[in-house]
């Protein structure tokens, strides 16, 4: 895919700036947003209940569960084209990405992992080597020691969260900083987890990103609207009036 060119990049800009405005104003008042508080909550108990959910996964069963979720996104149509990818270097018990920045590099894929801009006070996007050295960000995450941002926006985003469902909705840990670099995103999005973070529904407000595909080691979710063809998906494709969202697809 050909990079992205200045008018993109202004566009991806003006989105960021929105999203920074609406997130610091759900911050600094909440008073104007009556409905914030439940979503909150319901936000915060779910958080609670899936952190209690990982944490009993062992050392073994991650690591095979990132084995398959890794397959499972190599197969994927519109992953396999990407040349620069977007993803995220997991902590301990979230959805390990070790397996894919390994084929990732073998494949001679531009890689991109969040990185703390101290000057701009915010995450952006550095590029990423795995043979170069890390250090630890603002929130525990592994992240390059001597960032080079980057400038080309990715062909395909991987992303970490808590929990995640059908619709392709997300739940982060709560400081936001993912929506924000997505809100300007157009390059398909997938949220990697393992299948007990697929939930009912996720509580979401209008500063959070949805994702267009969700997936574990067990399924691949493809999030649609109905009527509207899948991320990626040829006109033949398209899913007819009424289609449920979240195809799913299962490995016997």
């Amino acid at each position: 895919r050909p990079c992205r060119g200045a008018k993109s990049n202004k566009m991806t800009s003006q989105a960021q700036t929105l999203a920074d405005a609406v997130f610091q104003g759900l911050e600094e008042n909440p008073r104007n947003f009556p409905s914030l508080g439940k979503i909150q909550e319901a936000k915060t108990a779910l958080r609670a209940r899936l952190r209690e959910a990982l944490a009993r996964l062992t050392p073994a069963e991650r690591a095979a569960a990132g084995e398959a979720a890794a397959r499972r996104l190599f197969d994927l149509p519109a992953f396999r084209g990407a040349r620069r990818v977007a993803l995220y270097l997991a902590l301990p018990r979230e959805m390990p990405t070790a397996p894919i920045i390994e084929q990732c590099a073998r494949d001679g894929r531009q890689m991109a992992t969040p990185a703390f801009d101290a000057a701009a006070g915010r995450y952006r996007l550095a590029e990423f080597d795995p043979a170069r050295e890390l250090r630890r960000g603002p929130l525990g995450v592994a992240e390059p020691a001597s960032p080079v941002w980057i400038e080309d926006a990715p062909d395909f985003w991987i992303v970490p969260g808590l929990a995640f469902d059908l619709r392709g909705g997300r739940l982060g840990r709560g400081a936001g900083w993912y929506d924000r670099l997505l809100a300007g995103a157009t390059a398909p999005r997938a949220g990697l987890a393992f299948d007990l973070q697929i939930v009912e529904e996720v509580p979401m407000t209008a500063g959070d990103m949805a994702l267009d595909y969700i997936i574990t080691e067990k399924q691949t979710v493809v999030c649609r609207q109905a009527g509207l063809p899948a991320p990626g998906a040829t006109a033949e494709e398209t899913a007819p009036p009424g289609a449920r969202c979240g195809a799913q697809e299962r490995r016997r």
